[in-house]
């Protein structure tokens, strides 16, 4: 498996040859899967550089994207990020949310099936994951298991197991359907208690238990793709700084297990 870390805009303060110089003493780290606000133009020249330097390096680079609205012009900005990064950009995108099942499962079909065909027929060097939500009051946020006639309905559609989410919700993280490992290309993992979600796992985490099970689980299923350390790195600590220093040091202690 290829570790990465997760960057938004909370890390974006983190100047990139700094970065750099501490991933290069980290070869446990193997990349990033980046969130950036498409509204802000900063945030999108952050991710142009960064692209850059990922190709320089030799780092893999994946985005976390939030395409509802704009699809072609976020669709064309990631094609040309995969130009600067030099390789074929992965996409993890949230499906739809909706007040039930049936229409979220209706409306992140469409919406899938409009950003895979306008991918094939512009020949863009992308592709597309979707990631199972956890639940929240009052919506229908589509789970591991209601995501599966999603990807049956669209064979191009990649998935990526957020196996915190699963946790949180269902706890059945080991209970994986065959089409879900046959298109599995991207995994989250991050901890959680009753105040906080997205925190960083540590060996005396409450549910180090689950998380062994599943990071075993990848390991037998042969699964070779990336994992993504998806934590708040505002949790991490006070400064930059040091909110890196103990990011690093959290995904060497992972990396043990994978």
């Amino acid at each position: 498996m290829n570790l990465l870390l997760y960057l938004d805009k909370n890390a974006f303060g983190i100047a990139l040859p700094d970065l750099l110089d501490k991933i290069k003493k980290s070869s446990w780290v193997k990349g990033f899967e980046v969130n950036i606000d498409f509204s802000n133009k900063e945030e999108q020249k952050y991710l142009k550089d960064l692209a850059l330097m990922c190709n320089k390096n030799n780092l893999i680079l994946q985005v976390h994207a939030h395409i509802v609205d704009e699809m072609i012009e976020q669709l064309a900005f990631y094609h040309e990020v995969s130009s600067i990064y030099g390789k074929t950009l992965n996409m993890v995108n949230h499906p739809i949310a909706s007040e039930n099942i049936y229409l979220a499962q209706e409306k992140t079909n469409i919406l899938f099936s409009k950003i895979l065909n306008y991918i094939y027929d512009n020949k863009f060097n992308l592709t597309i994951s979707i990631e199972n939500l956890s639940s929240r009051a009052n919506t229908v946020r589509l789970s591991k298991k209601l995501l599966l006639p999603v990807l049956s309905n669209n064979e191009d559609l990649n998935f990526t197991y957020n196996i915190g989410n699963e946790l949180r919700d269902y706890g059945k993280i080991t209970d994986v359907d065959k089409l879900f490992m046959d298109r599995l290309n991207n995994v989250h993992i991050y901890s959680f208690d009753y105040k906080k979600i997205h925190k960083s796992i540590i060996k005396s985490d409450v549910h180090m238990t689950d998380f062994i099970k599943a990071l075993s689980f990848l390991k037998q299923n042969n699964y070779k793709g990336n994992l993504v350390l998806d934590y708040d790195f505002s949790l991490l600590g006070f400064s930059n700084e040091e909110r890196l220093d103990k990011l690093l040091e959290n995904a060497k202690f992972i990396s043990e297990y994978i």
